[in-house]
């Protein structure tokens, strides 16, 4: 996994600790759970003008360009989007409370094992907690989902806060 400023399709400029001023020592970037822990304590607008402070030479005005987690899986590159702490509500989000809230909602249990079921880059833990989550038992669904990889939480997260929990706020203001 690779912190870094996407420069356009398939073009990254991987970021490492000497290029941001606000890292500690006890940050790294070794881990997806690691690049999480640093980039959720600091706005996009930190890290951006930390990045700006280090003079490094990018090809293009970085400061309106996406940061991303990408890595290469089965020869493509994926990527992931990084959350900052001006994502509050994504930070907030608990999924256990999430899906107790929505257990009976077979349309949003739905969203969720679609999407799972039919992307063949994911885990296969999510695939298997989809299964649980539309035919097991709460206790089930809590045990399953305690005993994911924080990957696999993170991309359950990044799912429902996005195409969730922002699409349904989105359909709500058109209702307005």
């Amino acid at each position: 996994m690779n912190f870094a400023i996407k420069l356009n399709h398939n073009s990254y400029y991987p970021l490492c600790r000497e290029f941001l001023d606000i890292m500690n020592e006890n940050d790294s970037f070794n881990s997806l759970e690691e690049i999480d822990n640093f980039t959720l304590n600091h706005t996009k607008l930190d890290i951006m003008e930390s990045l700006k402070r280090s003079n490094i030479c990018f090809p293009t005005d970085i400061m309106s360009n996406e940061l991303v987690i990408f890595y290469v899986d089965n020869k493509k590159y994926r990527e992931l989007k990084v959350y900052t702490a001006d994502d509050l509500e994504y930070i907030n989000l608990d999924l256990v409370n999430f899906i107790n809230e929505n257990i009976n909602d077979k349309s949003i249990i739905n969203q969720i094992c679609n999407y799972f079921e039919n992307k063949n880059h994911n885990p296969e833990e999510l695939k298997e907690f989809d299964n649980i989550l539309k035919n097991g038992s709460l206790i089930q669904i809590y045990n399953s989902l305690s005993n994911l990889t924080y990957y696999s939480k993170r991309l359950l997260k990044g799912y429902i806060y996005n195409k969730i929990i922002c699409k349904n706020r989105t359909k709500k203001l058109e209702l307005k």
